[in-house]
């Protein structure tokens, strides 16, 4: 501290009293002049002897006394402070008369050995005893030093708060001072409002400059103003004020501590270059002191900082080869330690780390390389090692116990080991005494061991705790948030996710926070189909500078996903070359070429497909990959007409992995070669050998499902029906046994066998009832009862189809086929109604026009002409296939009527308007031609047949129109002979 020189001043004139009761002419005499000159190692012995010889208990008492005050003014406070108490203990006179400066001189022994606790307890006892002496005002402002140098900031502030009372106190420059220092002070300590505070210091130090300006302490306000602004963040102005206080220091210490400090301001502006000229400045100016070895420390982290690893290296190894033993040298490995850490080199970092636990004694930095062995061992996943130091720690660093057990819980998490963990942050979370965030990050902790055991509920209880203290612990209550969108993401409700991971974002303090949080919202979006927001969010991730590099590449893999699923596969393979490029670990690396092949396969391109899944198959042989290329190199070469090269592929994938979840693709994927290769009896042998091979195999139940459906999909639907019959023993109550059922019934009906398959059918629908082919295997059992000619079982079937899926594709038929089983039955009324119904709901169906004729018939059989050519002429408007038919079934109607002409009038409509459909226009030529012959009106018949023998392309068609022709023109001539020749005519 700075020499109060208040104090001095009191002290002489104490001394100046207290000698003059040495005025006998004895030996005391000399004592007080030797005193007076400043001679206190001369003074001090005299006033002994003095007090030695003295039979008067006050003369001996003051003698002590201002022996003690010798040893004080010589700066030997320890033996100075065994005089004052003896003149307390044994001199009451003398303790009497000078109690208030035995108070003040035995507080003054004590600062000046750094025992500011019993300093502070006499100084308060001279306060509290004498309010109003001539010492109250140096007595406070000692009491404020000690206060401030044990930390008690506010009642250091109450003693000096207390000064302002006296207005002529010379040394309010001090006060000034010491009220900047505890500003700076609770800046530095990490209290609440560090700005408020170090702007609160400034505000005080330049007091001193503005009401001041003469003060000495000027150069150490400019110095501790520096300070407050380093604080601040303000590097540049602090060594700004730095270089101008040595413009004008004298005193050599003061201005090595300033250099040494200018120095670390130009480090932290990135000056280091400057920053090592000053350093270098103060060992040399400082050699042999304390500070010169600390440069020398502080000069490793300029090389450091400015990239120069091995000057670094060598510059630390240096302090410690040097100055081996001293606290600098300490440091000094740490770094070393703590660099080899950061470059990757873990082993030579554990081993420096440890040894600055074992070869020194310093517990800031034996703590953090405690802290730092356990974080490297729980990078590397060696949890136990890493619980074994956080129990260290938990046994020998008190103040850090709780949190080294906090810790431990960590471990046991990672572990995967929740039930430990729950334990460990539960009893913190219960812990009144635990400090409050710690308290907090454990009621989080347990809310996360419980997600891992599955335990939703009792999670969101803790997460909803931690949640309620978010405005003041607003990382931990951002952490809640995010664990609470973990358990909705969980349960796929993803529109909640998001919200809650939004949430975790907005309340996060910690830019980690809000990173993870923001790439779970992507997540979410993704997940939730929303592609191109999720896009958005991980582009955002990826272009932060401040995104981690495992997030950044996790996020460019993802967008290669959005950009894939939004069928963007060049842009996805561009993301996804990216992230192969730069990612380390070889299975993501093999994911990454991985995900490009598919890319590649996804664009048609199975060239660049074959490429890259051949480099996995290369590179990558230890991969879970590895089987997943085979088989996308066998899609690939198969897609690309390559097949025995695509049997390659998947020949090996079933030889050497019989086990893997993908062999039953591998031998659909040989079944299919050897198709197209001509071979498909070869294809099923390789399945079946499969199924003998390995009859216990999982996988072999759905290889043997594969056999059955390859015999159907060649169209041998009895060999199938057999297969699908044997999976049905051999495997009940498997995975696929619905869709055996389904495709057994299926090649029941194909090769007739109706009622088997109708028995089929039902048992699927009976065992499986949410089975996926309900809704085809009941309308196909009314197919089966319609091929059987069982027209009630079919009406039933179909009856029965449409109550449970009136909204079926199949709807449609299904009430067509009731129509056509009642007109079976015979039950017209029935027929017309389900015809009916037909035409009304479902205009837009393939049967519409069939519906139509098939009305027009049945009224036509019930000679209700006149309403079946209103049902035919509707036929003919839609404009089907059947329109020519229809047409000529109006002209029938009217020919049935009598109406003659206009039913020639519609049969000549289907001449002229469906030309190209033969038999129709020689059927209704033919008819209207009939008409006309019984009419009589033969060369209107023979005009008409001529049609037909002029258009129709059937050599029949012509010869039958020909001869009807010649026969008519014959009964014409018969009908109509030719008149004889008039007389005299020219024959």
């Amino acid at each position: 501290m700075l020499k109060r020189s208040s104090i001095a001043l009191i002290t002489l004139f104490f001394l100046c009293r207290t000698a003059a009761a040495f005025t006998n002419g004895t030996a005391s005499d000399f004592a007080g002049t030797l005193f007076m000159s400043d001679s206190f190692s001369l003074a001090g012995p005299i006033f002994r002897a003095a007090a030695a010889t003295s039979p008067d208990e006050r003369v001996a008492g003051g003698a002590f006394y201002m022996e003690a005050e010798s040893h004080y003014k010589a700066g030997r406070y320890r033996e100075a402070l065994k005089g004052f108490v003896l003149v307390t203990e044994k001199y009451p006179a003398a303790r009497t008369k000078y109690r208030k400066e035995l108070y003040y001189r035995i507080a003054g022994c004590y600062y000046e050995l750094k025992d500011y606790e019993r300093s502070g307890r006499y100084t308060e006892l001279l306060l509290n005893e004498f309010p109003d002496s001539y010492l109250t005002k140096d007595a406070l402002l000692l009491s404020a030093e000690n206060r401030l140098l044990t930390g008690k900031h506010d009642g250091a502030l109450d003693s000096l708060n207390r000064l302002e009372k006296f207005t002529d106190y010379a040394h309010f420059d001090y006060v000034y001072f010491l009220k900047g220092r505890i500003y700076l002070d609770k800046a530095g300590a990490g209290e609440k409002d560090l700005k408020k505070n170090a702007e609160e210091a400034l505000r005080y130090f330049e007091r001193i400059k503005r009401e001041f300006p003469e003060s000495r302490i000027l150069n150490h306000a400019d110095f501790r103003k520096a300070e407050a602004l380093y604080a601040l963040g303000r590097y540049r102005e602090a060594r700004n004020i730095l270089e101008n206080v040595l413009k004008k220091e004298e005193d050599e210490k003061f201005r090595i501590l300033v250099m040494y400090f200018l120095a670390w301001n130009r480090y932290m502006l990135k000056d280091y270059r400057g920053a090592l000229g000053v350093y270098d400045e103060v060992i040399t100016r400082a050699r042999g002191d304390i500070i010169s070895i600390w440069a020398e420390y502080k000069k490793g982290m300029c090389f450091e900082a400015a990239g120069d690893g091995e000057k670094a290296l060598e510059q630390f190894a240096f302090v410690s080869s040097r100055h081996p033993m001293t606290i600098p040298a300490a440091y000094a490995d740490y770094a070393a330690a703590n660099h080899y850490y950061v470059k990757g080199e873990i082993e030579e970092a554990v081993m420096r780390f440890q040894n600055v636990i074992s070869s020194y004694n310093v517990e800031e930095l034996a703590r953090a390389s405690y802290y730092m062995l356990a974080e490297i061992y729980m990078v590397q996943n060696q949890y136990v090692m890493a619980r074994e130091i956080y129990a260290k720690i938990e046994r020998t660093i008190a103040e850090d116990a709780l949190k080294a057990r906090y810790m431990t819980g960590w471990c046991y998490f990672k572990e995967g080991n929740y039930n430990e963990a729950l334990k460990i942050f539960s009893s913190i979370a219960g812990d009144e005494g635990a400090e409050r965030e710690l308290r907090l990050k454990s009621v989080l902790k347990t809310g996360d061991a419980y997600y891992e055991i599955d335990d939703p509920a009792s999670a969101l209880k803790y997460y909803d705790e931690a949640l309620s203290f978010s405005k003041e612990f607003p990382d931990v209550g951002a952490e809640a948030s995010y664990g609470k969108g973990w358990i909705r993401y969980r349960a796929n409700d993803f529109t909640q996710a998001l919200a809650l991971f939004r949430q975790a974002r907005n309340t996060a303090a910690s830019h980690d926070i809000k990173l993870r949080a923001d790439f779970m919202a992507a997540n979410a979006l993704f997940s939730g189909s929303k592609f191109e927001q999720a896009l958005s969010v991980y582009t955002g991730i990826i272009n932060n500078s401040r995104s981690p590099k495992n997030l950044v590449l996790e996020s460019v893999f993802y967008a290669g996903w959005c950009r894939y699923r939004t069928g963007k596969f060049d842009e996805a393979i561009a993301y996804w070359k990216r992230y192969t490029n730069e990612v380390k670990e070889s299975v993501k690396k093999a994911e990454g070429t991985y995900r490009i092949g598919w890319a590649y396969f996804r664009k048609n391109d199975f060239n660049e497909a074959v490429s890259y899944f051949g480099e996995i198959l290369e590179k990558y042989p230890g991969t879970h990959l590895y089987q997943e290329a085979l088989l996308k190199t066998g899609d690939s070469y198969y897609n690309n007409g390559d097949y025995e090269k695509a049997v390659e592929y998947y020949k090996e994938l079933v030889e050497k992995y019989p086990s893997h979840y993908r062999i039953a693709e591998a031998l659909y994927g040989i079944q299919w070669s050897y198709y197209r290769l001509g071979e498909s009896e070869k294809a099923v042998e390789i399945s079946k050998a499969f199924v003998d091979k390995y009859p216990e195999s999982s996988f072999t139940p759905e290889i043997q499902y594969r056999v059955a459906e390859h015999y159907y999909n060649n169209g041998r639907f009895e060999t199938a029906a057999q297969e699908f019959g044997k999976f049905l023993v051999k495997y009940p109550g498997h995975a696929l046994s619905d869709n055996a059922l389904y495709w057994s019934g299926i090649s029941l009906f194909n090769i007739k066998k109706y009622s088997e398959s109708i028995i089929t059918f039902r048992e699927l629908n009976t065992k499986y009832p949410s089975n996926q082919f309900y809704e085809r295997a009941l309308f196909k059992s009314g197919n089966a009862y319609y091929r059987l000619r069982d027209f009630k079982g079919a009406v039933d079937a179909y009856i029965d189809f449409i109550e449970r899926f009136p909204g079926s594709a199949l709807a449609a038929d299904a009430k067509f086929n009731i129509a056509m089983s009642h007109r079976r039955l015979g039950n017209i009324p029935e027929t017309k109604e389900w015809y009916l119904k037909f035409l009304e709901e479902h205009p837009k169906s393939e049967l519409f026009e069939r519906a139509l004729l098939n009305m027009g018939y049945l009224l036509q059989d019930e000679k209700n002409h006149d309403e079946a050519i209103k049902y035919f002429e509707r036929a003919v408007k839609a404009g089907g296939k059947r329109a020519v038919e229809a047409q000529y079934w109006i002209g029938d109607s009217y020919q049935f009527k009598k109406e003659y002409d206009r039913a020639i009038k519609e049969y000549m409509k289907v001449y002229s308007n469906f030309k190209q459909e033969e038999l129709w226009v020689v059927s209704s030529l033919d008819a209207a031609g009939k008409i006309y012959e019984s009419q009589g009106k033969l060369q209107q018949a023979i005009d008409t047949y001529r049609k037909i023998a002029d258009t129709a392309k059937g050599k029949r068609y012509k010869d039958t129109a020909l001869k009807r022709i010649e026969l008519l023109r014959e009964q014409m001539r018969i009908l109509t002979p030719e008149k004889p020749p008039e007389k005299g005519a020219q024959q």
